[in-house]
């Protein structure tokens, strides 16, 4: 147990740093190590040596050598995400349709589908297992593995916890505390995520806006459902993701 608790304690900071150092490649498209280095307040070595696994797992590449810096030397060697590593699919249900979308590592769309489909509490949890089943096996155009996938809904989700606690359009009463996880994410080899639909969306505007740098703003989500024989209050969907801080 005092092993297993030392190996820990030394792998969190590294997991702490990778995780970082992965943000900032992202963020910036393309950097060199010593402006990693700035960015992040740590030293070389510590740079040099993840960036190193990375490397070697292909998570990241090494691309064109950057500018010299003002008193002359070495080009710096910039580094990217390897956008082929593995691709993310995203699914918004709603009571009347659906919509499918896979991006690479960089935000790129490389596939987007709506269909009209009905969706309640009866065939949530079949829907979405049968998407994620049928996706890759379509997508197996794109030549990368899946690392994994979102799914966004109307309604109130513990996204910590994977459980749905109410969805007015979906038909899923609360307190629900319906389980996501369970009945769809367990069911498969890679992660799979549950979100309000106007949070993902204000994911969204973080990721596909990253240069920007994004800190405090109000995402607004609003949509009208056509289904008659629902109340008027079932047909429409407000919903708010608020962001401070850029979290």
């Amino acid at each position: 147990i005092e092993e297993s608790n030392r190996v820990a304690a030394v792998r969190k900071p590294r997991i702490v740093n990778t995780s970082k150092i992965l943000r900032d490649i992202w963020v910036s498209r393309r950097i060199s190590r010593i402006q990693l280095a700035r960015d992040l307040g740590l030293n070389k070595s510590t740079i040099t040596n993840i960036v190193s696994d990375l490397i070697d797992q292909g998570i990241i590449l090494e691309t064109a050598e950057g500018v010299a810096g003002p008193m002359g030397g070495r080009k710096p060697v910039q580094i990217e995400l390897n956008k082929e590593y593995g691709y993310v699919i995203g699914l918004e249900i709603r009571p009347e349709s659906y919509t499918a979308v896979a991006v690479d590592l960089a935000g790129d769309i490389l596939f987007s589908r709506t269909e009209q489909q009905s969706h309640s509490i009866d065939n949530f949890a079949e829907t979405v297992t049968g998407l994620l089943r049928t996706l890759p096996k379509e997508l197996d155009w794109i030549g990368f593995p899946v690392l994994g996938a979102g799914v966004g809904i109307s309604g109130i989700v513990d996204a910590d916890n994977g459980i749905i606690l109410g969805s007015i359009p979906l038909r899923i009463p609360s307190p629900a505390n319906w389980s996501f996880a369970e009945k769809v994410a367990d069911c498969f080899d890679f992660p799979v995520y549950i979100e309000n639909d106007a949070n993902a969306c204000a994911w969204g505007e973080l990721a596909f806006h990253r240069t920007q740098k994004l800190k405090n703003f109000l995402f607004t989500l609003v949509e009208f459902h056509q289904n008659r024989s629902k109340e008027a209050y079932e047909n429409t969907s407000v919903g708010f993701g608020i962001v401070f801080e850029g979290k």
